[in-house]
C-alpha cells in the first residue's frame, strides 16, 4: 500500500518531472567546503537525513549541483522556507540562503524549467487586484526602483520559472513561482504579502534586456551589453538598498550623465569594482568587492568625502602554477 502524500508532496510530485531526456544531479556534504559524508541525489527526496543514512550523513553543510536546478527545503516533505540551488558550488550554508531565520537543507527537488520566454505579473491585492506591474524577460533587483511598492500579494506567473525576495537586491526568503496563479500569498507560503526583487530562473543563457510595464507598458531604460554578465553592480539612490536603482555591468566616468542623481547604497553581485569621488575615475578611491554597503559609511571610513562619481571593474588575472 502506498503512503498517503500530502498537498506539498502532491505539489513537489507533479512540478519535479523534467522534459524529455532532462537529467538532474545534486551531491550533499555533511561539513562545509565539501568535505565529510556524502550523499547523491538525481530525483526529489523528501527527507534527505533519512536516504543519506546509510552513507552517515548527519546534517548538511555544503552542496554541488552537477545539473539543475533544485530546490531545497528547510523542512521535510517539502515545507518551510525554499532555497533555490542552480548549477555550481556552495560550500556553505549562507551560500544557498541569505535568510538569517534558518540554515537547515531537510528536502529537495528537481525544478523544470519549461520555457526560455519569462512573463510575470504581480499584484498589489489579493485576487489579482489593485495596482500592477509586468515583467517580461527581466531580473529587477528592486520593485520601488522600477516605480512599484513592496506589498505583493497575489501573482501571476505567466511564463518561465521565477524567484521572488522579501529584499531588494535578491536578498532574504526566498519564494519559488513556477508557471500558474497564486492568488493569496499563503499559496507561496509567505509570512507577509512582501516581494521586493525578482529574477528569473534560466539555463545559463543571456537574453535581452526585458520590457518592463507598470499598468501600462514602457520600454527598458537600458539594454544589457553583450558578453558582460560576469560583472555586476547595483547602485541605489538611498541609503539600505531603497529607493531608484541603477546597474553597472562595466565602466561609467560619469554617473550623473548615466541618470544617478545620488548613491545612497551599493550592492556588488559580482566583482570587483573600484568607485572614484570623481567623474572620469580620478580621486580618491573605494574598493568594493562582491557584498553589501547599506550606507557611505560601509565602504570608506574617510570623514573628507562621501561622494561617488565614477565606476569601473577590476580586472583580476588568475594565474597558472606549475606544480
Amino acid at each position: 500500500m502506498s503512503e498517503q502524500q500530502s498537498a506539498s508532496e502532491q505539489l513537489a510530485a507533479g512540478k519535479s518531472q523534467g522534459g524529455a531526456g532532462a537529467t538532474y544531479k545534486v551531491a550533499v556534504f555533511q561539513f562545509e567546503n565539501f568535505q565529510g559524508c556524502k550523499a547523491e541525489f538525481t530525483s526529489e527526496c523528501k527527507d534527505v537525513l533519512e536516504k543519506g543514512q546509510e552513507k552517515g550523513l548527519e546534517k548538511v553543510g555544503s552542496v554541488i549541483v552537477e545539473s539543475g536546478p533544485w530546490v531545497g527545503y528547510d523542512r521535510h516533505g517539502f515545507t518551510g522556507e525554499q532555497f533555490i540551488l542552480e548549477k555550481g558550488e556552495y560550500p556553505r550554508w549562507d551560500t544557498w540562503t541569505n535568510s538569517q531565520r534558518s540554515f537547515s537543507l531537510l528536502s529537495l527537488r528537481p525544478l523544470k524549467v519549461d520555457s526560455a520566454d519569462h512573463k510575470l505579473t504581480l499584484f498589489e491585492n489579493p485576487e489579482f487586484t489593485g495596482r500592477k506591474i509586468e515583467i517580461v524577460d527581466d531580473d529587477v533587483p528592486s520593485l520601488w526602483g522600477h516605480g512599484f511598492q513592496d506589498r505583493v500579494a497575489s501573482i501571476k506567473a505567466l511564463n518561465g520559472t521565477w524567484v521572488g525576495y522579501m529584499y531588494p537586491g535578491y536578498r532574504g526568503r526566498q519564494f519559488i513561482f513556477e508557471r500558474g496563479d497564486f492568488k493569496h500569498w499563503n499559496d507561496w507560503e509567505a509570512p507577509a504579502p512582501q516581494i521586493q526583487s525578482v529574477r528569473r530562473v534560466r539555463d545559463m543563457h543571456r537574453l535581452s534586456r526585458p520590457t518592463m510595464a507598470t499598468d501600462h507598458q514602457i520600454p527598458a531604460s537600458k539594454q544589457q551589453q553583450p558578453g558582460s554578465s560576469a560583472l555586476k553592480l547595483i547602485i541605489y539612490e538611498q541609503e539600505n538598498f531603497q529607493g531608484r536603482c541603477h546597474e553597472l555591468t562595466g565602466p561609467c566616468n560619469n554617473l550623473k550623465e548615466a541618470g544617478v542623481e545620488k548613491v545612497g547604497s551599493i550592492l556588488v553581485l559580482c566583482g570587483p569594482w573600484v568607485g572614484y569621488e570623481q567623474t572620469n575615475c580620478k580621486g580618491e578611491q573605494y574598493v568594493f568587492e562582491k557584498g553589501e554597503y547599506p550606507r557611505w559609511d560601509s565602504w570608506t571610513n574617510s570623514r573628507r568625502s562621501d561622494t561617488l562619481a565614477a565606476f569601473r571593474p577590476i580586472k583580476v588575472v588568475r594565474q597558472q602554477f606549475s606544480p
